[in-house]
């Protein structure tokens, strides 16, 4: 979950969106996900207050990406548009020709 959700603080649903899309990229690069607790409580509490740490291993434009999307202020979070456009994404794009 977002961190505005885990706040529970009124949000706009496209950011949080982007966020839960940034999560499964995450354990898609790093076999994890961003932030583990003991229990539901303790990682609500790293969600919304931790820093995100992204691993070594991680590409530098991936990683760019994944802090963006992945950012505790909604405002800040890329849209699916400035996703779609970016210059990585869409090389991926072009060489899968979809």
């Amino acid at each position: 979950m977002a961190p505005e959700i885990v706040k529970k603080i009124e949000f706009c649903g496209p950011p949080a969106d982007i966020y839960a899309a940034g999560v499964l990229l995450f354990a898609f690069f790093c076999g994890c996900f961003p932030f583990r607790g003991k229990d539901d409580k303790d990682l609500y509490k790293k969600i919304a207050n931790d820093d995100l740490i992204i691993p070594d291993h991680v590409p530098q434009t991936p990683r760019i990406i994944l802090s963006q999307m992945l950012h505790k202020i909604p405002e800040t979070r890329p849209s699916a548009d400035d996703l779609y456009n970016d210059s990585w994404i869409q090389g991926y794009l072009n060489q899968s020709n979809l």
